[in-house]
């Protein structure tokens, strides 16, 4: 039996998530989760926020895994993903503009079961 690299088994979950499985999101949200949060960090300071952005990173894992190749580089992506968001809602913070988002938690729920 051999292992799968992580790239291959991220490409897999990548393929598996594209396929609506749950599980295969949770699992790269576990392999995933401390890179995304290291990036957001960097950009933002509050806890709150923090979650919030990582909720809404996996959100759109979600919905963008069919447009992934074989060729990505997940961890890159996911990270990628995560800092674009983060900035975003710096932006949103420092302007001092109401923050309107949709409930990534609930979102995740309902994709997680």
């Amino acid at each position: 039996m051999t292992m799968l690299s992580d790239q291959s088994l991220h490409q897999s979950l990548v393929s598996r998530i594209a396929a609506g499985d749950p599980i295969a999101l949770r699992t790269l949200y576990g392999a995933l989760c401390e890179a995304a949060y290291r990036e957001i960090q960097r950009v933002l300071s509050h806890p709150h926020d923090v979650e919030a952005v990582v909720q809404a990173t996996f959100v759109e894992v979600w919905w963008l895994a069919r447009y992934h190749t074989q060729n990505d580089d997940i961890p890159a992506w996911v990270t990628a993903v995560a800092a674009h968001r983060a900035a975003e809602r710096h932006r949103v913070v420092t302007s001092g503009a109401h923050l309107e988002e949709e409930d990534n938690r609930l979102i995740l729920t309902r994709i997680l079961g």
